[in-house]
């Protein structure tokens, strides 16, 4: 390979093979690019460097790969080489892009160099390629800048600058704001001879701006500095600079770079501002003093004073008007004056008292009535007016109108005498400040007569009325007023004292202070507390109303008005002692009414379980007519325990109002077999009809509206002698979503109700008819045990009535709206009696009788019966001989059933008989009793008295439970 590196050597050197060799392994492990190529474009070798700047893997990668790079890299052409050999541009390198191998574009620099062979031709090319993509991307990144730089400089208000670090400062560039800040543009402040910036300067700011920058420049600081400068129209102009020095190259300060803007406009309003701060400042001096000083006539004339020597004014003065209601006629007279040295006083001069502004001054009259002020030269005002002006040598004048409560109360006037002055508005703002606070001042000096007048007045009102009052500091808790009424409580005078020292004899504060919650955070009044409390020292109860209000000398303080309130308070012991009492007689009379239950439904037990036994014996009909008679007078008696129970839950309040499932079609078919055979029976007609319109599904209490349409339907066939009874459920609009209103009524064609008995229909043991000759049975108690449930159940119940012609009664319940089912609850069969052969059943019942008609009864049907008298014995057999169903009683000696049958549940007889299905059979019969025995682990519950088909459904359903030892068979009851 040829190694000749220099375009004008093309001798082949036999003498120095070791020193190309080393030459040529120097170039190919070179950091940039190195390539040969021959002079038709072929590349014959690269190195690494130049590999990996192209993106290949290796040399020999990169020369298979791109046949053509040889022609971007080398000059390929002879025209191209003919220019290399000619030179210069053998010395100058090229830069061009060129693409990698993955297509993405780089900036490189190549130079080529020719190399030739023993006869002077062009034997190879070499090129060394530079990867310059980073350099050429930060000058196009600089180009940018500089090119943002010139467009930002050209926005910046004023005049960007950069001075020479010399004696003169001198500029050497300024940007175009030059012109609009100075009036020269910058060829004339950079190149003319007979002018520069800091000619603009004017003489007095120029060693400053070199001082400034003096120190900038030994502290390598920012520069910021205000002076003023002549601009090329002959006027001054204030001007802001800042700036910073540069270094330069050889590290010292080269240039001064910075900006200058105009800052004449806030120069001027900063001028105007103090001139009229001060001017305020007067007025506030002045204000302040009007306001805060008590006495008027003291602080006038030092008001006057300050006025006149803070204006550089020669006479301050006062009028105050007079109107006359019955002319409508003003009349002004000059009430204070002040007056510089040597200025004529007017505040005696007998012209100025009385003067009738209607006629000699009418437009100063309705000019300040509008609220405008009287200003101006005395030579331009009308001849009226100056033939009173003119006498007291006024040249100028400034008159603000002086007003209270929306009325021209007077004026306040400037005069100058010395020489004409325009008035300027900082000037008229100060004095109408001001005679805006001598009205204030004039105002709360009448406000303060008729507040002490009101106070006055206050005071006499308070000490009449009937009840402790007193005033507190809310600071310092000290007593700043009492009443007669409550120095006549405490028998002394407190006032000067601490309130809980004199009220309560306490150290500190009482503990029910309400000081510090009667003002919120930010200090705003929250309004009347109310608190009750007792007071140890006079041995009363009160009521007390505490507020802040301001007092007389304008500070927060604590009212508190305190009412007796001992003898309400002894009427509530008792009433709470009835209360307590009628409670606890109301609580006596349920336990006692739970007892009686039990004690009348254990024996009624007995009495309709023998009667129900003799039904299954062979009776001849007068017998069965006897026993059906019997049953039916049980049955009443029952009806009336519930009936006496439900009033007496309801005026405890504990009777509640359950929400489940229900199809309001099938309480009503429900309610109709069960009366169907009294209506039968009777020959009446009994008729149901429901609205389509409502819900299938609803919530509700089924068991309470069934009582209810029960009690109803049962009082129109009892009063109905022919005819029919009809019953009606019609849909009401809802009050609120989620619910269902329905219109219940039972129409009966009976005898009617007397217009002077409905008024006490719905009372507990009110009958219509009463006295011996009772037509119709009954305790009285049904409609208005119906009424309150109806009221529990969100509605309200009526009545309409005529003698002869029949009753309906209306009632309104409010359901919530149920879930759609796609099945129906089923109605009830009628009564099987299970045949239960081979069933042995544990019967834990403490009555002698009933435990006997336990045994009788479940024997008739097959059953085998082991009677216990309590929860043990109950336990013991269970542990020792096998049952199929245990009938149990809740309340017994030894241990109840509710203990026994958690015993069971828990195992503590045996896992064996852990399940076995468990009926309550008890007198507790009262409203939760069900679901309290259920809770304990009962299955099922059947209460006292026992009817037969209860039971045998309770039994059926307990055997039909998974684990039941018996299959069943059923045969027809009796």
């Amino acid at each position: 390979m040829p190694t000749h590196l220099s375009s004008t050597e093309n001798r082949h050197d036999q003498e120095y093979p070791s020193r190309e060799n080393a030459l040529h392994d120097i170039l190919m492990n070179a950091p940039i690019g190195f390539s040969t190529a021959t002079p038709g474009g072929k590349l014959l070798s690269a190195n690494p460097a130049l590999a990996r700047m192209l993106g290949y893997d290796s040399p020999e990668d990169l020369i298979a790969s791109d046949p053509d790079i040889a022609v971007r890299l080398h000059a390929a052409t002879t025209e191209e080489h003919s220019k290399i050999a000619d030179g210069p541009q053998n010395d100058n390198a090229r830069e061009f892009r060129v693409a990698r191998k993955d297509g993405t574009i780089i900036w490189v620099s190549g130079k080529t160099g020719i190399l030739r062979d023993a006869e002077g031709r062009i034997s190879h090319t070499q090129s060394f390629t530079t990867d310059i993509t980073d350099r050429k991307r930060m000058e196009a990144e600089l180009e940018a800048r500089e090119k943002n730089t010139s467009m930002l400089v050209g926005s910046l208000p004023g005049m960007a600058f950069r001075r020479r670090n010399d004696a003169e400062l001198d500029m050497e560039y300024v940007s175009d704001g030059c012109l609009g800040l100075t009036g020269y543009s910058a060829e004339e402040l950079l190149h003319s001879k007979r002018l520069s910036f800091t000619d603009l300067i004017l003489p007095e700011y120029r060693h400053d701006v070199r001082k400034k920058w003096t120190e900038g420049i030994q502290k390598l600081a920012p520069v910021q500095l205000e002076f003023e400068i002549m601009t090329a129209d002959g006027q001054p102009k204030w001007v802001w600079e800042v700036g910073i020095p540069v270094q330069g190259q050889n590290g010292g300060i080269g240039t001064l770079e910075g900006l200058i803007v105009d800052i004449t406009p806030r120069k001027l309003a900063e001028k105007n501002s103090l001139l009229r701060e001060k001017a305020l400042e007067l007025a506030a001096v002045t204000s302040l003093e009007l306001l805060l000083e008590p006495d008027l006539e003291q602080s006038m004339p030092r008001v006057l004073a300050r006025l006149g020597q803070g204006t550089d004014t020669d006479r301050v003065y006062v009028f105050k008007n007079q109107p006359r209601t019955e002319s409508d006629t003003v009349l002004t007279s000059q009430l204070y004056e002040w007056a510089r040295p040597g200025i004529p006083t007017q505040i005696d001069n007998p012209n100025l008292q009385n003067l009738p502004m209607n006629d000699l001054t009418p437009r100063w009259l309705a000019e300040m009535r509008a609220g405008r002020s009287i200003r101006g030269l005395v030579r331009d005002f009308p001849a009226d007016e100056k033939q009173i002006l003119e006498p007291q040598g006024i040249i100028s004048i400034l008159v603000v109108p002086i007003q209270l409560h929306g009325t021209l109360w007077g004026f306040l006037g400037f005069d100058s005498v010395r020489a004409p002055r325009p008035w300027t508005p900082i000037e008229e703002h100060v004095l109408n400040i001001v005679s805006a606070s001598l009205g204030a001042a004039i105002a709360r000096r009448q406000a303060q007569e008729e507040l002490a007048s009101s106070n006055r007045t206050l005071m006499t009102i308070l000490d009449s009325l009937p009840v402790d009052v007193y005033v507190a500091d809310l600071t310092s808790y000290r007593i700043l007023f009492m009443n007669q009424y409550i120095k006549d409580s405490f028998g002394r005078d407190c006032t000067g004292e601490l309130c809980h020292e004199a009220f309560n004899h306490e150290s500190t504060p009482c503990g029910h202070c309400t000081n510090g919650r009667l003002l919120d955070e930010h200090g705003r009044t929250q309004g009347v507390i109310a608190w009750e409390c007792f007071n140890p020292v006079t041995g009363k109860w009160y009521r007390n109303f505490d507020q802040v209000i301001p007092w007389t000398d304008g500070r927060l303080v604590r009212i508190e008005i305190a009412m007796d309130l001992s003898d309400r308070k002894r009427a509530e012991e008792e009433i709470l002692r009835a209360r307590d009492l009628a409670e606890a007689a109301n609580c006596a009379k349920s336990e006692f009414l739970a007892n009686m239950s039990h004690e009348i439904r254990t024996p009624l037990n007995g009495v309709m379980g023998m009667l129900q036994l003799l039904q299954l014996t062979k009776l001849d009909p007068i017998q069965e007519d006897y026993t059906d008679t019997a049953i039916h007078s049980c049955n009443r008696l029952v009806r009336l325990l519930t009936d006496i129970l439900d009033l007496s839950r309801i005026e405890a309040g504990k009777l509640s109002i359950q929400s489940a499932p229900l199809e309001l079609s099938e309480v009503l078919r429900q309610t109709g077999d069960l009366f169907s055979p009294t209506a039968r029976e009777k020959g009446l007609a009994l008729r149901f009809r429901i609205d389509q319109s409502i819900p299938r599904q609803l919530l509700g209490d089924a068991t309470r509206l069934q009582q209810v349409l029960g009690n109803m339907v049962g009082n129109s066939l009892k009063f109905t002698p022919a005819g029919s009874v009809t019953v009606e459920a019609s849909l009401l609009p809802a009050l609120h979503d989620g619910q269902c209103r329905v219109l219940f009524s039972v129409a009966d064609s009976g005898i009617g109700i007397p217009d002077d008995k409905l008024g006490s229909l719905f009372q507990p043991f009110s009958q219509v008819t009463e006295g011996f000759t009772r037509s119709y049975q009954g305790a009285g108690l049904g409609l208005s045990i119906c009424k309150r449930l109806v009221s529990f159940m969100g509605g309200n119940i009526s009545v309409i009535s005529e003698l002869a012609v029949g009753t309906t009664m209306y009632f309104s319940v409010t359901f919530a709206m149920g879930a759609e089912k796609a099945e129906s609850v089923p109605a009830r069969e009628s009564f099987f009696a299970p045949a239960l052969d081979g069933l042995s059943v544990l019967m834990a019942e403490d009555d002698h009788f009933s435990g006997i008609l336990g045994v009788k009864l479940l024997g008739a049907f097959g059953a085998t019966v082991k009677h216990v008298q309590n929860g043990k014995q109950a336990l013991e057999a269970l542990a020792n001989e096998p049952f199929d169903l245990v009938l149990m009683d809740v309340q017994m000696p030894v241990m109840d059933g509710v203990e026994a049958t958690r015993s069971i549940r828990l195992g503590l007889v045996g896992d064996q008989v852990k399940n076995i299905p468990i009926i309550a059979m008890t007198s507790y019969a009262m409203d939760g009793d069900r679901e309290k025995f259920l809770d304990a682990g009962m299955n099922a519950y059947v209460a006292k008295p026992v009817d037969i088909k209860d039971l045998m459904h309770a039994i059926s359903q307990m055997l039909l439970r998974e684990g039941a030892k018996k299959p069943i068979k059923t045969k027809t009851g009796p």
